[in-house]
């Protein structure tokens, strides 16, 4: 039986982790790397995207230090969801997402961490993401 839990933002409190692939010919794994940085440098104070109900907005977007996992080259991000004066949030208002990126080759590995309830960043673990980097041909 699974124990009771008084706190209601205890109960729906959870961290998901999501991974992508992406296989990509010639150098299109090289390229997709450096336009992703290119990317987080240019939206580093924010950006908001139609997500079908109506803008989403996204406050910040800051490179963290790389995870170390392997692969030829990484990259860590975080993007903070929602903006300035949000409530129903974390206490600043906003939910950080964190991704690990890594290029093996002609293949990208996303790791999305994303902690829905205490909405601390929630750096993408070194262990996790080398374990399936290696899985990687």
């Amino acid at each position: 039986m699974p124990a009771e839990v008084d706190d209601d933002k205890a109960a729906c409190s959870y961290v998901s982790v999501s991974k992508m692939l992406f296989a990509f010919e010639g150098d299109g794994a090289g390229r997709f790397m450096s336009d992703l940085r290119e990317a987080a440098g240019a939206c580093a104070s924010g950006l908001s995207v139609d997500n079908g109900d109506g803008p989403a907005p996204y406050a910040t977007v800051k490179e963290l230090t790389a995870p170390r996992a392997g692969g030829d080259e990484s990259l860590s991000y975080q993007v903070d969801h929602g903006a300035d004066g949000d409530t129903g949030r974390g206490e600043d208002g906003k939910t950080p997402h964190v991704f690990g990126v890594v290029r093996k080759a002609s293949v990208i590995a996303v790791f999305h961490h994303v902690d829905h309830g205490g909405h601390k960043r929630m750096i993408p673990p070194t262990s996790l993401l080398a374990a399936q980097v290696n899985k990687l041909p």
